[in-house]
């Protein structure tokens, strides 16, 4: 079945076979591929038929039955989880680009292990594939919740993965906390399977830039467990509370920190990709200097550095980590995007088939995206960009306001925003544009 972009629970529990309901829960219990951006309420989903079918094809026979009772196609036959898929050495180029949603918490769905967590004001519950509770953790500070959208938001940063390689479950839960007082923070708590407490990560990070100090208090947006030898090793991304900067932080199984990358802008998503020997960690976010939203490559082996900053920079880091990203790209702010001073674009998800790349910018408010399109050859090509249909119908309201001088017919941006700033060690910066557009 060709690939489809499916946008909405109805549209994805219609592919599926079951209900809304039951396609939320295989979601957030199973693991099943699908995109959230951040945004209000439960934010806007995405998904994609061909990643949905991989997935498909390693459940048991009952969501295949579901699906066939509703009439809808079977999925073709993939060999292995697509988001398991391991590059030839000469895609090394690609890394940047390839991104895998899915891969996040393996677990084993083995009854009375945990699979989900539940954050209260005051416990952490563990709960089995069957809906039972394993244990219970009583927190010493209580959680700072903003809304019930930001208790889910929470509950999403939770991990179940081995890490140590020993065939037992870690529990990995982030937490914001309050004291009495106090800025509320992000901690990281690993609880053993049986809901033992192991370690808590705090940060107590201070970054320098220019010689201004930023030390926190700082809450963690991001958790991402990727192989490492026989087990995981667990990469965050830390944004400051109120301020700009942001660093990506790893950690061992034993819970031992380093930090191995810092960024001039918020950072929102983490990823990885494998190729045939290496491991590179992608990270999401925004940057202050370039203006613009970002993806970085990260080598998993050593330490990363710093975002590209201009010399003498107020954003270039003062003794942070050394080393380089393997690339680092820019996609500009779109002209709706830059009617609004206060708003800014960064990047919100990536989705990867097996022939492309879909990097997403949020724009505006809730639905309005740009969705660059990559190629998958040995040197990366950006294919096109286009909008969201959201995007057009905020483009009618701002013509109607007078914020915008020309129709959609008329927009210089009608085929997508200019092209993506590429950083790369050794040559500085170049622009990517679409290969049917290139000057």
């Amino acid at each position: 079945m060709p690939k489809k972009r499916l946008d909405s629970w109805k549209e994805i529990a219609v592919y599926v076979g079951r209900d809304e309901r039951t396609a939320l829960r295989w979601a957030k219990e199973r693991g099943m591929p699908v995109h959230h951006v951040p945004g209000p309420g439960r934010g806007t989903v995405f998904a994609y038929t061909d990643q949905i079918d991989a997935w498909l094809n390693q459940q048991p026979a009952e969501e295949t039955e579901a699906r066939a009772a509703a009439g809808v196609e079977p999925p073709a036959a993939h060999p292995g989880k697509l988001w398991r898929i391991v590059l030839p050495v000469a895609a090394v180029l690609l890394v940047a680009l390839l991104v895998v949603v899915g891969m996040r918490s393996p677990n084993s769905h083995r009854p009375g292990l945990p699979e989900r967590i539940q954050l209260s004001r005051t416990k952490v519950q563990a709960v089995d594939a069957a809906g039972q509770q394993v244990w219970e953790y009583s927190l010493p500070e209580p959680v700072r919740f903003y809304s019930p959208a930001d208790q889910e938001g929470l509950e999403n940063l939770a991990r179940v993965v081995d890490l140590d390689g020993d065939g037992s479950p870690e529990v990995l839960v982030t937490a914001r906390l309050e004291k009495m007082g106090e800025v509320s923070r992000s901690v990281l708590h690993c609880f053993t399977a049986e809901g033992e407490l192991r370690w808590k990560y705090d940060p107590d990070v201070t970054l320098s830039f220019a010689g201004r100090p930023f030390g926190g208090p700082w809450n963690i947006a991001d958790v991402l467990a990727a192989p490492e030898g026989k087990g995981h090793a667990i990469w965050l991304a830390v944004a400051h509370y109120t301020w700009w900067p942001a660093f990506v932080v790893k950690l061992d199984a034993a819970g031992k920190a380093e930090v191995r990358f810092v960024n001039s802008g918020t950072l929102k998503i983490l990823n990885f990709v494998r190729t045939a020997d290496t491991t590179y960690i992608l990270v999401g976010g925004f940057n202050n200097e370039q203006d613009g939203g970002i993806l970085a490559v990260l080598p998993a082996g050593k330490p990363a550095g710093t975002s590209p900053q201009k010399p003498g920079s107020p954003y270039r880091c003062d003794a942070c980590p050394p080393g380089e990203p393997v690339r680092y790209l820019v996609f500009p702010r779109s002209e709706l995007n830059q009617t609004n001073p206060n708003m800014v674009n960064h990047v919100a998800a990536i989705g990867v088939t097996q022939k492309s790349i879909q990097v997403l910018t949020r724009e505006g408010p809730e639905g309005v995206f740009a969705y660059y399109d990559f190629s998958l050859d040995p040197e990366p090509q950006l294919l096109s960009v286009t909008f969201s249909d959201p995007y057009w119908r905020w483009h009618k309201q701002l013509e109607e306001e007078g914020k915008i001088k020309h129709t959609q017919e008329q927009c210089p941006e009608r085929d997508g925003p200019r092209g993506v700033r590429v950083w790369e060690p050794g040559s500085g910066w170049r622009e990517m544009r679409p290969a049917d557009k290139k000057r």
